[in-house]
């Protein structure tokens, strides 16, 4: 009894009065009515608005406005909107002026090649008409069958993707469906296209970020091979990075030539004189540095006032007595122009031997590229036994060097501590007069 009063009470609900068919389309300001003749009964407004003052839509065939996008491959008929009732349709609105068929594509190719040719003379802006007007509307809805009007109705909403597409189509946002998905879903595309932007935006400025740590990466690196390669030799130095011992960079060398140089007239008893000395052995030091760029010679290291130079090793090579001979004819020349306070007092001596020495790496934290042998200790009392302004060498470094190119005076015996007595000869250039 209970359920035969409910389902009559629902049917006196759901019996609604005859309503005027506009105002279904105000509800969908985007719908349309179709008849069983496939004409175009009732527009919604906004269609209307968006179509223009073009040639009338209501009573024209909507074949001729109207093409399916979806379901595919299926034709727009009378039969097919009433059997696919159920199924979604998707529906684009034909707002170019030329949208009738055309079966052999000749229209198309003529526009194509009118819009070509404008843009090719740089006149489209004011002949080819704006995007916004021509571009298609794409709509999606339900078809819904009036049996007291014998018309089917297209309850829609547009396809729009991102927000910024609606201008395009002369939408706006307050058209789109209150009560439907349109309006939520363009806003809800749009917050998420903020949210990729607000994203690729980080991206890019990690990007750039990472490009910079590269670049100061690179600039580190080559400033860390300088800082390396000043107190190893560069081939000496690729070996340690290869992952080899320390060890495996001793080398015995048959034939190298070392140098000595120190500094002499240099005294401090004063803070101020104390300064003084440093700057003078900077100033020189500097010097001597930009001068064994130019010959093929190795620094060694500074001890103090005496600066240790070597040629041929690590890399060999015949020429190791002469390369150290003309970059001490060099060093004596360039202290003398030097212009720098108490230069009148500092003076410089070079002592030079040349002969067999053990090279190789030695230390871990503060790692230097060190020679052995008599050959070092010689050259170093060659040096301690010459005077101011004068390169004392040894005899085997005087065979060593061509007889036509220098010139030699010969010092006689000279006690040598360690040594004895042995013959020695200070080292002129030609052009060198006494």
């Amino acid at each position: 009894m209970k359920e035969r009063i409910l389902k009559g009470t629902l049917a006196q609900v759901t019996t609604l009065p005859p309503f005027p068919t506009y105002q279904l389309l105000e509800l969908f300001p985007f719908g349309i009515i179709i008849n069983p003749a496939m004409n175009i009964m009732g527009i919604g407004q906004r269609l209307l608005e968006i179509w223009g003052n073009k040639e009338p839509l209501l009573g024209s065939p909507a074949n001729k406005h109207f093409k399916v996008r979806r379901p595919k491959d299926i034709p727009f008929t009378w039969k097919n909107l009433l059997y696919l009732r159920k199924v979604l349709f998707e529906i684009e609105f034909m707002r170019n002026e030329d949208h009738t068929e055309d079966p052999d594509g000749k229209k198309a190719l003529k526009r194509d090649l009118v819009h070509q040719a404008l843009k090719e003379t740089d006149i489209t802006q004011n002949v080819l008409p704006s995007e916004p007007d021509t571009k298609n509307v794409l709509l999606k809805g339900q078809m819904k069958h009036i049996a007291d009007i014998n018309a089917v109705i297209f309850l829609c909403s547009p396809i729009i993707n991102d927000i910024d597409e609606l201008p395009e189509y002369g939408i706006f946002l307050s058209d789109l469906n209150q009560h439907g998905l349109s309006k939520e879903m363009v806003l809800a595309g749009w917050q998420h296209n903020s949210k990729l932007e607000h994203m690729f935006d980080r991206a890019e400025e990690r990007s750039d970020q990472l490009e910079r740590n590269y670049e100061l990466l690179d600039t580190w690196k080559r400033r860390g091979d300088d800082l390396l390669y000043s107190m190893i030799p560069k081939t000496v130095a690729d070996q340690l990075r290869s992952g080899n011992s320390p060890l495996s960079t001793c080398e015995s060398f048959e034939a190298v030539t070392i140098l000595f140089c120190e500094l002499v007239g240099l005294h401090s008893s004063t803070v101020e004189e104390a300064m003084n000395v440093v700057s003078s052995m900077n100033a020189i030091f500097l010097c001597f540095d930009t001068l064994i760029d130019n010959f093929k010679v190795y620094k060694v290291e500074t001890v103090g006032q005496i600066y240790m130079v070597a040629s041929g090793a690590p890399e060999r090579t015949q020429s190791h007595a002469q390369n150290i001979a003309d970059l001490s004819l060099c060093m004596v020349k360039e202290v003398a122009n030097l212009k720098i306070p108490s230069m009148d007092k500092v003076g410089i001596r070079i002592g030079i031997h040349s002969g067999p020495a053990v090279a190789g790496v030695v230390g871990l934290k503060v790692p230097r590229y060190c020679f052995f042998g008599d050959t070092v200790n010689t050259a170093s009392r060659m040096q301690s036994t010459s005077t101011s302004g004068n390169i004392n060498i040894s005899v085997t470094t005087k065979d060593l060097l061509p007889q036509n190119r220098y010139r030699f005076e010969n010092r006689g015996l000279v006690k040598v501590k360690g040594k004895g007595e042995m013959e020695t000869y200070f080292l002129f250039d030609q052009e060198t007069m006494r």
